[in-house]
């Protein structure tokens, strides 16, 4: 057995880039199909999204972002629920869809704490926010691959965290952010 297998058997997790240069990598990726990119607006996220290895690296990297606590996870949008099935499935933690007419589909019950997940930082996630908080459901955070934006909508003393942003100057390259916003 070769050493790389014996050390993943044992659990040895040094084997596996570390997370800040496995962000890295998936900023070049989901840039590298937006050749001529100035900026994280232009991006259609069903280019990297209706990538199978782009989507299951995208999930392993938002999963450690999860709040400890959270029940369900809901995304609305346009983007049809991709982003929360992935992380659904890496997480183990259930999800919700929130449609275009503002009907839930899935189960969201009082009392729950959710995460409300979105591919963008726009009107979309806020809309959601304010709609589980309508139905006595607490948001505990509000996660997205693209921002941050400013997004006066969103509730205030709620986490909002984005991924990537698009840094002025920067060829409209992704850059990894850091940033949470409440």
């Amino acid at each position: 057995m070769s050493d790389v297998l014996q050390r993943i058997l044992v659990r040895d997790r040094s084997v596996f880039p570390a997370a800040d240069v496995r962000l890295e990598e998936l900023a070049r990726d989901i840039t590298a199909f937006f050749p001529h990119l100035r900026s994280a607006d232009e991006i259609d996220p069903i280019a990297f999204l209706g990538r199978p290895t782009v989507l299951r690296r995208l999930a392993s990297v938002l999963a450690p972002l999860v709040p400890t606590g959270v029940d369900r996870l809901v995304e609305g949008g346009a983007d049809g629920g991709v982003l929360a099935g992935a992380l659904a499935l890496e997480t183990g933690i259930p999800f919700a869809l929130l449609g275009s007419t503002e009907d839930v589909r899935g189960e969201v019950h009082p009392g729950e704490s959710v995460l409300v997940l979105g591919v963008r930082c726009d009107t979309g996630l806020s809309r959601t926010a304010r709609l589980m908080s309508e139905q006595d459901v607490r948001v505990a955070a509000g996660l997205t691959v693209l921002g941050p934006r400013a997004n006066e909508d969103w509730p205030t003393g709620v986490p909002l965290r984005a991924l990537f942003g698009a840094a002025a100057g920067n060829g409209g390259r992704l850059v990894v952010t850091a940033e949470e916003t409440t």
